[in-house]
């Protein structure tokens, strides 16, 4: 009898912890999406600025070229939705050209922020976004892991 109070005990604290963790996940989604990609850009500026010690002049060129970038990024998400629901199999030639689009557009941003910002700014930079990349891919790796939600 303790052997199945203790067992149900367990499967319930998994249960309460499981539905936290999810709904946890879905109010940080829902957080990005209520802003506009000027408001994302602009957010964004201000955190760089505190983070490299931008000047003005640098904060408002950063902010334009991180709403083109954003603006791209939505675009391109958007245009890839009614393909995800179509649930099927993405063809090599398809997701080739799709990582293709992305590393061009990533490679254009990068050279934009050496425009804007000073060497050490820029490496200062990219050293915190390898980092959250990397932690960004940890995060997913241990996603798939968990398997469905």
């Amino acid at each position: 009898m303790k052997k199945a109070i203790a067992l149900c005990a367990l499967l319930l604290g998994f249960g309460v912890h499981a539905q936290h963790k999810s709904q946890k996940h879905s109010q940080r989604g829902e957080s990005q999406t209520q802003l506009s990609t000027a408001q994302q850009a602009t957010i964004e500026s201000k955190r760089m600025t505190l983070a490299l010690g931008l000047d003005e002049q640098q904060q408002v060129r950063l902010e334009d070229v991180l709403k083109k970038h954003l603006d791209t990024r939505l675009e391109s998400r958007e245009n890839r939705k009614p393909e995800e629901n179509d649930h099927k199999a993405e063809d090599s030639e398809e997701r080739f050209a799709r990582m293709n689009q992305w590393l061009d557009r990533e490679i254009a941003f990068q050279k934009d922020l050496r425009g804007i910002l000073t060497d050490p700014q820029f490496e200062a930079w990219h050293t915190e976004h390898k980092k959250k990349m990397a932690k960004r891919k940890h995060r997913s790796k241990s996603r798939r892991m968990e398997g469905p939600r």
